[in-house]
């Protein structure tokens, strides 16, 4: 395959090599023109190692820590994910069915959030279709949630949104039951100008999502303001004020909190 390379990337510290061996490796990839770069350059050692012996270029955290370039959010969406919201809009199970079953990763990710077994593999259309649309609404966003999942604090901000989002999941069934997709995509793009620099009404204007949706985050009603507010206390720890914002016992904010970190694991495979 490497002529049909232009570059290729050799991990310093777990390089199968001995020097000699290395530099002869370097020296024919030098002949077929082709750039080599050292991969996991940490220390200053390494730098001086591989620049000793001819890499062309380094990566590593003794140049620059890295981090993950985060497009603007509409941009990120794999068609999959498209595709996805477009069923759901349509109320198009059969068209849902399709983007999950031929989705590796989606595919994947659909038996791990669900518990679904792989022997019962042959009756998943039929367990979709059980489902609400609420439900495939909120398993379509987790699924967009690993484009960003990286190192570093972008991951950070992204799993508290994950948490904010069940919270408000579970609060807007007590508070009010119609509006759980609202309140969960709310949550979800709770930390949207931290981590893109874009209002939420900005992120969903480019999004296949029904339009009752849309308005309801433009209009910022009240009560998903506070719905989200009183996740965001909870998330936080501040089980006091939030039962007093929300008008809902500690002891069952508490359990839901837990509920909130134990599934966003499961959506984030963690």
């Amino acid at each position: 395959l490497l002529k049909y390379s232009d570059f290729v990337k050799i991990n310093i510290k777990e390089c199968p090599y001995d020097e000699k061996e290395l530099r002869e490796v370097l020296e024919v990839l030098r002949k077929l023109k082709i750039k080599v770069g050292a991969k996991n350059v940490e220390t200053k050692k390494d730098y001086e190692f591989a620049l000793k012996m001819g890499f062309d270029l380094f990566q590593g955290n003794y140049l620059a820590r890295e981090e993950p370039a985060y497009p603007k959010f509409p941009y990120f969406l794999k068609d999959t994910v498209l595709q996805l919201f477009e069923a759901i809009e349509e109320k198009n199970y059969d068209k849902f069915i399709e983007v999950v079953r031929k989705d590796v990763s989606t595919f994947a990710q659909f038996l791990r959030v669900f518990g679904y077994e792989m022997e019962n593999v042959e009756k998943l259309n039929e367990f979709i279709k059980g489902l609400d649309w609420e439900t495939l609404t909120n398993f379509a966003l987790s699924v967009a949630v690993p484009e960003f999942i990286e190192r570093g604090k972008k991951k950070e901000l992204w799993e508290r949104a994950l948490r904010v989002a069940i919270l408000s999941e579970k609060l807007s069934e007590v508070i009010n039951p119609r509006v759980k997709v609202e309140a969960y995509t709310c949550g979800l793009l709770s930390f949207s100008e931290e981590i893109f620099g874009e209002k939420p009404t900005d992120i969903l204007k480019d999004l296949p999502l029904w339009n009752e949706l849309k308005d309801a985050l433009v209009s910022k009603r009240g009560e998903l303001n506070t719905i989200v507010r009183g996740a965001k206390l909870i998330e936080e720890g501040n089980l006091k004020k939030a039962s007093e914002v929300l008008g809902i016992e500690e002891e069952r904010l508490k359990k839901f909190l837990e509920f909130s970190r134990e599934r966003a694991k499961i959506l984030m495979g963690s």
